[in-house]
């Protein structure tokens, strides 16, 4: 047995790659890395008692593609492995996208690699991403800002994704097909610099290993693995808190994610951007053009104490600070289906800018004699004394009250709306104001006689509503 069949043997079952039976479906290009793993777990079948399969995707964007699926189909058939064409239009696919060939390439090769697998029984999909792709993936992601889970890099094993030759660099690789006197295939486009990636392996790695170290690429995959275990530890902790400040309405909305901000910023910085990146992961299914810059920009926003504030952000999302409550959503969502709950400082005088809502006011006034209540619709006085928790302004929810007459009897929310005669289908979209599951104030109809000015009333806090409806 070869030296890196050895290595990948103990590498696969360090990772818990393969089971025994599993149906192995590999990802060959033609290319040495990928031809390589091919003749690895060629060799390892029987050790490991396995099923293998492979696809070769022809992405339509070099015209000489086809001599490399015929190159592959040929070792293949050689080796009694069934083989599976996919022809697609990746250039066509990634205008339509709006995507760059090399996205549009990943997403069509993983959904051809799906697509087979699925026909053969489920199983695992091996890829031939190596040492050196983790060098490459780790800089280009420090590159372009990611932060530590960027640099982690690439993992050994992720859902029923392998990587049995992540150990090797691709020197190890080359090496190896030239003692098995096995040719392989070289893509044009690896030749070229048009993309990052390509500058990286062609200009900046070489140098790093000739003129600062010849073991950069060992070094930079080394860091990547601890890098990855403190990564792994983060994200626990953040996942932790994400379950304590994000509402649960908004785990199921896939639209806009809410978070209670007193209670995310209880944690660390570095749990608190890698939950922030994880809301991202929620949201949109790209990665690419979200950098540290972004998380850090929506952790400054958090900082914002100033009523409402907003940035925008890669891949049409929008992120929306709203006192004591953040917002990251699609944006053109519909803002009152999006924005569920405003937290209102009612310590202070304030002006209240509520998105997609209209302006509230807030104003503190002594209590005296002969002073006329006003009866406006939309401006009402309260006795602020009789408030126990936080005011919100908010949708009903199961267990709102309200209390009326002089003995200040409880009726249910629901109940109110329907002697009101407010029209069921608008219920579930008006704001009331609330102190707890206590309702002070429907805007537009009535207040709870608990919070009415009285004889005993101290302190009077006012509150005017304009809204945009």
């Amino acid at each position: 047995m070869e030296n890196l069949e050895i290595r990948a043997l103990d590498y696969i079952k360090k990772n818990n790659m393969i089971t025994k039976g599993d149906n192995i479906l590999i990802g060959v290009s033609g290319g040495a890395d990928s031809v390589s793993l091919l003749m690895v777990l060629y060799a390892l079948k029987e050790t490991l008692d396995i099923n293998l399969y492979v696809c070769h995707v022809n992405h339509g964007i070099r015209c000489d593609a086809g001599s490399d699926a015929q190159y592959v189909e040929k070792l293949c058939k050689e080796r009694n492995i069934p083989f599976y064409l996919i022809e697609e239009d990746v250039p066509a696919i990634a205008n339509e996208k709006k995507l760059t060939e090399e996205e549009a390439g990943r997403i069509v090769r993983y959904e051809a690699f799906k697509k087979n697998l699925d026909s053969v029984g489920g199983g695992k999909i091996a890829i031939a991403h190596n040492q050196n792709d983790v060098a490459e993936t780790m800089l280009l992601n420090l590159f372009r800002g990611s932060g530590i889970t960027g640099a982690v890099g690439i993992r050994p094993v992720r859902d029923n994704i392998i990587r049995p030759l992540l150990f090797a660099s691709r020197t190890d690789i080359e090496n190896y097909l030239k003692d098995l006197n096995i040719s392989f295939c070289t893509d044009s486009t690896n030749l070229e610099d048009d993309h990052a990636r390509n500058r990286i392996r062609h200009n900046i790695l070489p140098y790093a290993s000739s003129d600062i170290n010849s073991r950069a690429v060992e070094h930079l995959y080394s860091s990547a693995e601890s890098i990855q275990k403190a990564a792994d530890f983060i994200s626990v902790c953040a996942d932790k808190a994400l379950s304590e400040c994000m509402r649960e309405y908004s785990i199921k909305d896939t639209d806009s994610i809410e978070l209670d901000i007193e209670i995310f910023n209880k944690n660390a910085a570095i749990v608190k951007e890698t939950a922030i990146l994880k809301v991202f992961e929620m949201l949109t299914p790209h990665r690419k053009d979200i950098s540290k810059v972004h998380v850090m920009s929506v952790l400054d926003l958090i900082e914002s104490r100033n009523g409402t504030k907003k940035i925008d952000l890669p891949y049409n999302l929008v992120a929306i600070r709203q006192y004591n409550k953040l917002f990251i959503r699609q944006n053109g969502a519909e803002n009152q289906n999006n924005l569920k709950e405003i937290i209102l400082d009612a310590s202070k005088d304030c002006i209240i800018d509520i998105e997609g809502y209209g302006e509230l006011s807030i104003t503190h006034l002594e209590c005296r004699m002969g002073q006329n209540i006003p009866d406006a619709q939309y401006t009402k006085w309260f006795d602020y004394d009789k408030i126990q928790t936080i005011l919100k302004l908010r949708k009903r929810q199961t267990g709102d009250y309200m209390t009326l007459g002089d003995d200040q009897k409880k009726k249910s929310l629901k109940k109110f709306m329907i002697d009101e005669k407010i029209p069921a289908s608008i219920r579930d979209d008006l704001y009331v104001l609330a102190d707890g599951s206590h309702i002070v104030w429907v805007p537009g109809y009535r207040i709870s006689s608990f919070y009415k000015i009285s004889e005993n009333t101290r302190n009077i806090i006012q509150i005017n509503i304009q809204t945009w409806a």
